[in-house]
């Protein structure tokens, strides 16, 4: 915004009302210099770990490159974003396990999660088996500043999971939170409500989504088609927001 102020953009545009974190030198009650201030909670969340650079921390319009620590985690403070590697895996990549089918694919910035349940039962170890495949994924967008994920799930023959494995799965939300803010623009899933299943499925969703909301926009429809239209502005919004990140990381040679 000028002055010597710096604001967290790679979030979901909905969150950019809610998280408003700002890099500052000497923010209110913060006599040290530079710091990242949350500044709806109004408290510092950042400051640089290096000291031996006493130019670098007193000058007001050019904050201290090199270590910084967050909320309990080392960070870099770079002036280029990062350049982004390709993705690690053969693409599309797919983990099939009897409860359902995960499909991974990119398309310029944009990654994306398809899950289709099948009506099995969940096991632990196939749950397990799906989590991991996230976490990989998560935290390789996460490390790549251009990309973006979006998420579409076919739940209409899903079955009720166990109590564990909901936790298990909220669990993994809390985990990744960080991954998730960078990363997450936009989640649709698929239900048919009709039917005792049906209904304990859709009540379930909605418990969770109370409980740990996304940090980005999600609908719950019907039918494909309408998880196709809600998804698709989004993904032209999460193509031109990284394709400006792109635009912006130094070149590779």
């Amino acid at each position: 915004e000028g002055d010597g102020v710096w604001h967290f953009a790679r979030q979901s545009p909905c969150q950019r009302s809610k998280n408003n974190f700002a890099l500052c030198f000497k923010p209110r009650g913060h006599a040290d210099g530079w710091a990242i201030e949350d500044r709806h909670r109004r408290e510092i969340i950042a400051t640089p770990t290096a000291k031996d650079r006493p130019d670098q921390l007193s000058d007001p319009l050019r904050p201290p490159l090199g270590p910084w620590q967050m909320w309990g985690r080392r960070h870099t403070l770079a002036d280029q974003p990062p350049a982004s590697p390709p993705s690690p895996w053969p693409l599309p990549m797919r983990v099939q396990v009897p409860f359902c089918s995960v499909v991974y694919s990119e398309r310029e910035h944009v990654a994306t999660v398809e899950c289709e349940f099948t009506g099995v039962a969940i096991a632990d170890d196939a749950l397990e088996q799906v989590l991991s495949m996230m976490k990989k994924v998560l935290r390789n967008l996460a490390s790549r500043a251009s990309m973006v994920l979006v998420f579409r799930t076919d739940a209409r023959q899903a079955s009720l999971p166990a109590v564990r494995h909901v936790r298990r799965f909220m669990a993994l939300m809390q985990e990744m939170g960080p991954e998730f803010v960078l990363v997450g623009r936009g989640s649709a899933i698929v239900v048919n409500p009709p039917g005792l299943l049906g209904s304990a499925v859709l009540s379930l969703i909605r418990m969770v989504q109370r409980m740990l909301p996304a940090p980005w926009p999600e609908s719950i429809v019907t039918k494909m088609e309408d998880a196709d239209g809600f998804l698709g502005p989004l993904i032209a919004a999460a193509i031109g927001e990284s394709s400006a990140w792109a635009g912006a990381a130094p070149a590779r040679t």
